[in-house]
Order: C-alpha cells, then structure tokens, then sequence
C-alpha cells in the first residue's frame, strides 16, 4: 500500500508540474502569462474578426502571422462587458486553424457559438510577445455582410482599378485588400486604404501593406481573387467582406492577337435553371476540332454589347449535355450581364453572338405541355404554346430515355415534325438522323428563346415512338 501511494503522489505531482507550464490543459489566463516574460507588444498582431457568410453562429479570427511567428494562441473573454484591456480577462482557447488568401494569412475558425465576446491573438516574434488589439466579435448585433459586387476598371491592360461602396455598412474606418491566384492558390498583395478604390499597384492611397517586396505584374488568361474588407478600427470587427475574381486581358485584347474567324457565330444561348433564381446555364454549340472553349462577360447590362473590350473573361464550370451535342457553363450570380463565348478551331477563334443574362427581370420559366400526335408511324409531330413568351425561335432536341443526342431543329412554328423541313430554320445535327425505334421512350424539349438568345420559356415532355 506505501509503494501504490508513493507511485500516486509521484504521478500526481509530476502531472501538476506539466499542466502550470501547460495552459491547454489547466487553462492560465493572459495576464497571468505575460506577468511570466518580458514587456509585450500591444498592436503587434494583425488581426480582425468577421461571421461567416450566411451563418452569425461560425466566426472566423483572420491573424497575419509575420515571418518567424511561434507559439501563436487564440485568447478569449468570457463576454463583452469586460475592458478589453484587462488581460486577466482572456484564457485561451484551442481553435481550427485555416490558411487563406494563398497561405499569406490565416484564421481561428470559431464555431457554434453566438456568444458576443472579446478575443485576441498572440505569438512570439523574435523573443518578445505580440499582441493584437482587442477584437469584439458582434455577429448577432452586427453580423458581417458578403457582397460579390466590386467594380473593376482597366486603365491598362495589367493594372485594375477596384473600386467598392459600403453597402449600408456602417463605421468601416480601413479596407483591406487581399488579391491572390486562384488556380495556384498564391499570394499576391495585402494591402490597406482608407479610401474605397485601390489600384494594382499603385501605393499612392495606401496606408500600410503586408507584402514583403514589390508584387509582379498580373498575367493575362490567369483568373485571379480579390477579397476586401471593411474593419471598424475601434473593435476590430469586419462589417462588409466583397470577394470577386477576374481575369486581366479583355476580348478585344484577345481576339487582337488572334484569328477571329466571322464567316458563322457559335450557337449559344443562356437560361435560367429550374428552381433557381441564382443559377444560370449559358449553353453553346462546339464544332469539330472545336478547342480552348472560354466565357466572357460584361459587368452589368448599362454597357454596349457590341463593344468587346467590355467583356473580360470568366473562369467558369463546363460540362456536356444532350449526348454531349451540346455543352454548357455553370454560371451562379443573381446579376445580369451580356455575355459571350468563344473557343479555337483549327487556329481561328469563333464567337457567339451577345447573350442577354436576364436571370432576375425574365426568369426562365418550365412546364410540361408538350402534345405529341402520331398518325404517320415513326414520324412525331410536336406541338406546344410559346405563352406570350416572345420567343422569336424555338430549339426542339430530342433525346433518347438514357440521354442519347438524337436531333436538335431551331424552327420559327409551334411545331416540328421528326425529318419533316417545315419551320425548320437551322440544325446542330452532324450526322443524318436515324430512324427512331417503335416503342422506345424518348424526351422532347422545346427552347423559347428570345432575338437577345436568353431561353423564356422551357417545355419538356416524354413519349413512346409509334
């Protein structure tokens, strides 16, 4: 019994020893930490605190951890109440730790909790303790706004301009403008203004950047990131975060050292998808050999949509549809634009004609309504209602039960009959169309569309071939 008790003490005191030096496991507060090293730095942090988009419970702590930074904790009060000065206040907590803006900073990730409070962070640089000001987290009484609109002019072809407003957000004293890579996910330029617009890289207006050396130039065809943030310098909490990508070169610049080949337009045309009023589809027709396909946009309506260096290029999601007869790209913004694509064949460059994106003001609408009559065997006739539509032309593609491409007839009618000319004005068909299969199940789809190329109305249905 003397040795266990001896062994127990032993254990006991050895565990006491490691938990005082140890605040993760007996938690220490920060006044008690710092009274054990030399005179802190107070402001030597970078730091600032924002809610995630869409959650006021998922906080995020951004900290700029400076090159040789160790030791780096998150330190939190117990509420808002307290002075934020108080260092006996704050314990640390253990939080996730994400890199962002290409690794350049990185951010505690708070979750679950909507309890108002003040934080801090802490690291040692150099042998002395850098503390960041005093943070209040407010996501319940001023939860951050997330905004995608940003305005980019290009005074050259190389160097945006960025400019933003507010957006109702109140006491947003500096901006800080983060502007990485996107593919390569690499750190380009942090930098801080008092003023609304930032220039690329002009330091004119800056007051205070976190680059190490000056950034190279931008790259054309390169989709870059830029993230800005509206911070209350008194509380250090972020009201507005407006995030945008972009791509340097627009298409005039493009299409001037290349081959634009203006003997046909690419079949395109946007809609709206079903259920959604923040997805759209732009959908185009590719030619053989057709490489390099790509998606260029204006930033509003407000602009001339015959004027190519209004559209700058966009990086978005492309995949096959129909039998992959056709492809499409995923675009999700509730703003509306003209667009255009493009891609290369043979060495030439073709484009579409301009694509009106009505995603809010005409809404792609869907239905069944489709009546199929059989009385010539294997020979359908299609008809169906435009609804007052003002759909100058209608694209009929029908497919087989398993999405097999089958046909695709632009017709000026309500009507198409299978391997019948008449209203037919167009086709996307490479190969003669076969003879459909008695009583196989096929899927018919109408495309209303309007002269600017956005689909008003969509109408589908199924049959069996008789």
């Amino acid at each position: 019994m003397k040795i266990k008790k001896v062994i127990f003490l032993f254990v006991l005191a050895l565990f006491s020893a490691c938990a005082s030096d140890n605040d993760e496991i007996v938690p220490r507060n920060l006044g008690d930490f710092i009274e054990t090293i030399p005179v802190p730095n107070l402001g030597g942090v970078i730091a600032y605190a924002a809610n995630s988009e869409g959650r006021d419970d998922l906080n995020y702590i951004f900290y700029y951890p400076e090159p040789g930074a160790k030791d780096i904790r998150y330190y939190e009060a117990i509420n808002a109440s307290i002075d934020p000065l108080d260092f006996s206040q704050y314990r640390r907590q253990v939080l996730t730790v994400e890199n962002v803006f290409g690794g350049k900073l990185a951010r505690f990730v708070r979750d679950n909790n909507e309890t108002e409070r003040w934080c801090l962070v802490t690291y040692f640089l150099n042998g002395v303790l850098q503390i960041s000001n005093p943070i209040l987290l407010k996501n319940r009484t001023q939860p951050t706004q997330w905004k995608d609109n940003l305005a980019i002019d290009y005074p050259r072809p190389l160097n945006p301009f960025f400019s933003w407003t507010d957006f109702e957000t109140l006491n947003n004293d500096v901006y800080f403008q983060a502007i990485f890579e996107t593919e390569a996910n690499e750190f380009v330029s942090g930098t801080y203004t008092e003023e609304q617009a930032f220039s690329f890289y002009d330091t004119t207006n800056v007051m205070f950047d976190i680059n190490l050396t000056t950034p190279e130039n931008l790259k054309v065809d390169t989709e870059y990131s830029i993230t800005v943030m509206g911070v209350n310098q008194t509380d250090n909490w972020v009201n507005l975060v407006i995030q945008e990508t972009f791509v340097p070169q627009n298409l005039a610049e493009y299409l001037a050292v290349n081959t634009l080949n203006n003997s046909q337009k690419i079949t395109a045309f946007g809609l709206s998808k079903n259920n959604s009023s923040n997805d759209a589809a732009v959908y185009f027709y590719p030619m053989a050999n057709a490489r390099d396909f790509r998606y260029y946009e204006t930033e509003s309506l407000a602009v001339n949509k015959d004027d190519f260096e209004n559209y700058r290029r966009k990086y978005l999601d492309s995949s096959t549809d129909f039998g992959a007869q056709l492809r499409r790209f995923s675009r999700g913004s509730t703003e509306e634009a003209w667009s255009i694509v493009t891609y290369e064949v043979d060495g030439e460059i073709f484009i579409s004609e301009p694509i009106k994106i009505e995603i809010k003001s005409n809404a792609t609408l869907y239905q069944k309504g489709i009546t199929t009559i059989q009385t010539e065997s294997l020979l359908p006739l299609f008809m169906w209602s435009g609804l007052g539509r003002n759909n100058d032309t209608y694209l009929t593609l029908l497919s087989s039960a398993s999405n097999d491409f089958i046909s695709g007839f632009f017709v000026d009618q309500e009507r198409y009959q299978y391997k019948s000319d008449y209203g037919v004005i167009a086709n996307i068909n490479t190969n003669s169309l076969p003879e459909l299969i008695l009583d196989d199940e096929y899927d018919i789809s109408v495309f209303g569309m309007n002269e600017n190329h956005w689909v008003n109305l969509v109408i589908q249905n199924s049959f069996e071939a008789k």
